[in-house]
C-alpha cells in the first residue's frame, strides 16, 4: 500500500521516484549543497515536489555565503557548491539510502551516483564540510581537503553552521 501511495504522488508531482522502505531513487533537484528533491523539478527559485533529502554527515556553505579567494576577491561558495554538486547529477539516477529525518522534515541519507558516494565527494573536493554531529564518516576527506586547499579550504570562508547564526534567516 505505501509503495502503492508513492508511486501516485511521484507521479502527481511529474517527476519518477522510487522508494524502497526508507531508501529512494531517481532524479534529483539540487536545492544547495547538501539538499537535493528526489522526483523534484527545479521551479523559479528552488526545486518543487518531490521528496526533500539532507546530505548526512555534511554541511555546505549555504548558497547566499560568501568566500575570499588568496587574491582579496569574494564569490559565492555557497552558490559554486550547489552547482558543483548539480554538474554530477544532470542526467543521472541519484540514490539515497537513510531512515531519518531531520527537525527540518527532510530526509537525512547517503546519496550515490553509481558507487559515487555524493556526501564523500562534496567534502573531499572542499565545497562541504564535515559535520559531526550526524556523523564521523567524512572527517578523514575533510582532512584531505584541508591540506590539499581544495575548495572552501583554499580560501577564507566562514563554517556554514557560524554562518547561519550570523545571518538568520
Amino acid at each position: 500500500m505505501f509503495r502503492l501511495l508513492s508511486v501516485i504522488v511521484a507521479l502527481s508531482m511529474g517527476a519518477p521516484v522510487e522508494t524502497i522502505g526508507a531508501d529512494l531513487e531517481g532524479k534529483a533537484c539540487v536545492e544547495s549543497g547538501d539538499t537535493i528533491y528526489i522526483g523534484g523539478r527545479r521551479g523559479s527559485r528552488s526545486c518543487q515536489g518531490g521528496v526533500g533529502v539532507r546530505l548526512r554527515g555534511i554541511d555546505a556553505p549555504e548558497l547566499g555565503q560568501t568566500c575570499k579567494h588568496p587574491n582579496g576577491r569574494y564569490f559565492l561558495c555557497g552558490r559554486y557548491a550547489a552547482s558543483f554538486l548539480l554538474e554530477r547529477l544532470m542526467r543521472e539516477k541519484v540514490r539515497c539510502e537513510g531512515n531519518t529525518k531531520n527537525p527540518e522534515g527532510l530526509v537525512l541519507a547517503t546519496c550515490y551516483v553509481g558507487k559515487t558516494d555524493l556526501n564523500m565527494l562534496m567534502v573531499d573536493q572542499g565545497w562541504a564540510v564535515a559535520d559531526p554531529s550526524t556523523s564521523l564518516k567524512y572527517m578523514s576527506y575533510q582532512e584531505s581537503a584541508k591540506g590539499g586547499k581544495r575548495g572552501v579550504w583554499g580560501m577564507e570562508f566562514i563554517h556554514p553552521a557560524e554562518w547561519r547564526r550570523k545571518n538568520p534567516r
